[in-house]
């Protein structure tokens, strides 16, 4: 296992440090923050394979962003939750589900529960991601600087 962690720190590192252009890494590094934190368990891997692809992004880079952000992910995930119910004031109550109608009831309102979290996600990461870019940019150019000069 210490292997296996050593040989994806070194790639990942490696990967980092073979960018020539800031704006791309900056866009990589941000594009990986926001996917990291998506509210819909289960597609934010597909979403960073989809993603890099469509952007030409480094995978490796953008999948090692997703996988640090996690316990963000994990701590952001009720809070988008909750916010979705309180918003779009969505009913959502584990005690009516006895019967087949109230059961199919509560999956759809835990589907437009999601769906709504994933909109204020949208809106969340469409600053978070500006935010990030333009520090993640001029931390680039910095290190580009740097190792020009050398």
């Amino acid at each position: 296992m210490k292997k296996l962690s050593k040989k994806l720190k070194s790639l990942f590192f490696r990967e980092l440090i073979t960018f020539k252009n800031p704006k791309k890494l900056a866009r990589t590094l941000g594009v990986g923050m926001c996917l990291g934190i998506v509210p819909i368990p289960g597609i934010s891997s597909i979403l960073c394979v989809l993603t890099s692809a469509i952007l030409r992004l480094r995978l490796v880079i953008v999948l090692s962003i997703h996988w640090i952000m996690f316990p963000i992910q994990i701590i952001l995930y009720p809070i988008f939750i909750s916010s979705a119910i309180w918003i779009f004031n969505i009913p959502v109550s584990f005690n009516d589900v006895g019967t087949l109608r109230n059961l199919l009831t509560f999956q759809k309102n835990i589907i437009l529960v999601h769906l709504s979290a994933a909109f204020l996600w949208i809106i969340f990461c469409s600053i978070f991601y500006l935010i990030a870019y333009n520090q993640f940019f001029r931390i680039a150019k910095r290190i580009l600087k740097l190792k020009n000069n050398n």
